[in-house]
């Protein structure tokens, strides 16, 4: 963070390393977050979003084994008592062909405890950027990924898991790259995250490929029936959330809640300029418009923004 900012404000980008694919979550008091580090699963922790990135660290999964390289994209999340950090890596070197998706499992309830591999959760496929959703309901686990195919580039699939590291047989492709806006550079629909508001059920993806500055924030909207049905899968025909003259290639976003659970913030990474080596991390609160969509507005850098609200300043 900017230590000159004032006291209770952050100002983005958060960090000036790379940060990409960044995945927080707030849980009994701690901000977590996760985000692409190439060798190994890093878990940052701390109870000020303020120190986020420089508080507690610890590394829960190093390269060398199940995984080599090429290790992208965690998520976390909690499932019938136990945590499960999902991602994806190469089996073979840095050779992209094998990357694969995994998952690791906790040994207790602790997010911050210890980590052991636990299966690929397909071991057959090239696919990347897992992300779960548990229906309220039903406590059906489903998941979204990027599968990586010849006939559609990286596209969105979506399945429910027989477990919670296992994906099971049945499985719809719900999104590949279509519109003029999703075709600037390569075939890419990628990086999907489960998004609720009441009796809405979105997934926002990041479409173009992550380097270009087009790289942006797509919409698919859920409109009943069996979530595992491509038809129950509705795109919106325009992004929701890109570009601006101050942060661009926006994209591979998750979503948190304030401690006080009465905000939403988007968190993603950026980049200060079309030919900056590095995807940063940025952080932004948004809404929901009258009719339950999400309002993501511009890219904020350079400007003041309080800290999620409810926290202990």
């Amino acid at each position: 963070m900017n230590n000159e900012n004032k006291p209770g404000y952050f100002r983005n980008p958060i960090t000036q390393k790379s940060a990409a694919d960044p995945f927080i979550t707030y849980v009994d008091g701690y901000y977590y977050c996760l985000y692409t580090m190439v060798d190994k699963l890093g878990i940052y922790r701390s109870a000020s979003f303020g120190t986020l990135l420089s508080g507690e660290y610890k590394t829960v999964y190093t390269a060398g084994n199940e995984v080599q390289s090429c290790i992208w994209a965690p998520e976390m999340y909690h499932i019938n008592g136990k945590w499960y950090i999902y991602s994806s890596g190469s089996t073979k070197g840095t050779d992209f062909d094998s990357i694969r998706m995994f998952c690791l499992e906790s040994e207790g309830d602790d997010p911050f405890g210890t980590y052991n591999f636990k299966a690929f959760t397909d071991p057959g496929i090239y696919a990347i950027d897992q992300s779960i959703y548990c229906q309220p309901e039903t406590g059906a686990l489903y998941i979204a990924y990027a599968s990586v195919t010849p006939q559609h580039g990286n596209a969105v699939v979506i399945a429910e898991m027989e477990n919670p590291w296992t994906i099971g047989a049945e499985r719809a492709l719900i999104s590949v790259a279509e519109y003029p806006w999703e075709l600037r550079r390569g075939r890419v629909n990628e990086g999907p995250f489960f998004l609720a508001n009441g009796d809405k059920l979105f997934i926002l993806y990041s479409a173009n490929d992550t380097a270009a500055p087009d790289y942006c924030v797509g919409l698919l909207e859920y409109t009943g029936g069996c979530i595992t049905d491509s038809v129950a899968w509705k795109k919106h025909s325009s992004p929701v959330f890109r570009s601006n003259d101050k942060v661009c290639s926006v994209g591979h976003c998750s979503v948190f809640r304030s401690p006080d659970k009465s905000e939403h913030w988007l968190a993603y990474h950026g980049r200060i300029s079309p030919d900056s080596p590095h995807r940063q991390l940025y952080c932004q609160k948004f809404d929901f418009n009258e009719k339950g969509y999400p309002v993501f507005g511009a890219p904020i850098a350079d400007t003041d923004i309080a800290f999620p609200s409810g926290e202990n300043l």
